[in-house]
Parts: C-alpha cells; sequence; structure tokens
C-alpha cells in the first residue's frame, strides 16, 4: 500500500522529504520581506487522530484523481481498510486490536497521514482568504513551517 500513497505524498505543494529537501526549500525562499513571520505549529497525533473512514474517502478520492486503474482505488482502498482497521498488538501479554487510528510503525502510516494532511490543506490553508499572506508553507507528517 505505501508504494501507491507515497507518490500522493510527493506531489503535494507542502511536502519535504527530509532535512536537507527542507533546508534546499529554505534556501530558495531568499531573503525574506520585512515583517514576514515565521511559525512552526504541529499537528496533534495524526497517526491517532486521523478517523480511519474519512481518512479512507479521501484516500480514495485522490486514488481517483490519478490514473491508477490496477488495481483499482476502490481495490486499493479496500486493502489500506484492512490495514488500518486489522492492526493488531500485544501489550501485558494480552491480544489488543486497535480500533482507533493507525499505528505509528505501520509502514503506510507516514503516507496515509500525509495524503490525508494535504487534502486538508487544500480545503484549509490553500483555498482560504488567508493563503494570499503565505510565503511558503512546509510540512513534514505532522510538523509544519511557516512564512
Amino acid at each position: 500500500m505505501d508504494e501507491y500513497l507515497r507518490p500522493l505524498a510527493a506531489q503535494l505543494p507542502s511536502h519535504v522529504r527530509d532535512t536537507t529537501d527542507f533546508l534546499t526549500r529554505l534556501r530558495k525562499l531568499g531573503h525574506l520581506l520585512a515583517g514576514c513571520l515565521l511559525a512552526t505549529p504541529d499537528v496533534s497525533s495524526p497517526y491517532i487522530n486521523i478517523d480511519t473512514d474519512v481518512g479512507l474517502e479521501v484516500i480514495e478520492q485522490e486514488l481517483n484523481k490519478t490514473r491508477q486503474n490496477k488495481p483499482s482505488p476502490k481495490t486499493l482502498t479496500a486493502i489500506l481498510e484492512k490495514v488500518l482497521k486489522m492492526n493488531n498488538f500485544t501489550f501485558r501479554d494480552e491480544n489488543i486490536l486497535q480500533v482507533k487510528g493507525t499505528a505509528v510503525g505501520t509502514r503506510v502510516a507516514p503516507n496515509f497521514a500525509n495524503v490525508y494532511m494535504g487534502h486538508f490543506e487544500e480545503i484549509y490553508v490553500y483555498n482560504t482568504e488567508w493563503s494570499r499572506y503565505l510565503t511558503d508553507w512546509i510540512r513534514f507528517i505532522d510538523d509544519i513551517f511557516l512564512v
């Protein structure tokens, strides 16, 4: 599943691969105008706070925007649902089924969160009245840097 979500995450305007990519992006900004503010907000625990059903809807919508047809977006979303909803673990010798969010250690978790957050940004960041004041919006999963 991660192989199908990674390209969706990589094409997001806010996407940053790693620290080197982040620093490169900052250098490209050049000198900032006087009065610019730098901020570093944080999304609170996206892995456990993203509603799984809503996240699956977002993933299917985003996959439908691509030319991905084998397997179909519906099939990929059904597989992802199994990954997210059938995660179990052992705690104090008890087998537990995770019923909310996605496990931090699940390989698909970062790109699931990234694609979901990209959808969120499209609605609540880039298409808002105040977006014209943004010089840049950079995000690594739940860590945001904005100018």
